[in-house]
């Protein structure tokens, strides 16, 4: 049954105009070759994952990959701009993407207050005490001082 599914996939590859050419290099655990259409390097997305690992997809679609590390830790997966190694979001400020997974701080991330004396007096949608630190001695942060 497996064989005739094959078969009549490779047939309506030929007959959507894939040729050999344009197939899949990779060759199945039985011994057959892939019968999906190569996308990246001769490979379908899925043999090529096998082929580089994971992380080696440096393109979407033909485009290079940002290389900026998000707050969680991993690669960003925007497209990079033209010229550029990084996408708009992390054009100016960013930290270069090195595999480890660890996650990131980020620097422009308010403060929260230790104590309730420093602690904003805003209240927030939910109705709460606003927990982030108070500016320059007044009584709100910097979310809640505009």
């Amino acid at each position: 049954m497996k064989k005739l599914i094959s078969l009549l996939l490779l047939v309506m590859c030929v007959a959507l105009g894939a040729s050999a050419e344009t197939k899949c290099k990779a060759m199945t655990k039985k011994g057959a070759r892939c019968t999906r259409v190569a996308k990246i390097n001769g490979y379908c997305k899925q043999h090529y994952k096998m082929q580089y690992g994971k992380e080696s997809e440096k393109t979407i679609n033909g485009k290079k990959r940002c290389k900026a590390a998000t707050l969680k830790g991993t690669q960003c997966k925007n497209n990079a701009l033209p010229g550029i190694d990084f996408c708009t979001t992390h054009e100016t400020n960013h930290e270069i993407y090195d595999g480890s997974n660890q996650p990131r701080v980020n620097p422009n991330a308010p403060e929260k207050a230790t104590t309730d004396a420093e602690r904003c007096q805003a209240p927030t949608k939910k109705g709460t005490r606003c927990k982030l630190k108070v500016v320059d001695g007044s009584k709100f942060c910097n979310i809640h001082k505009k």
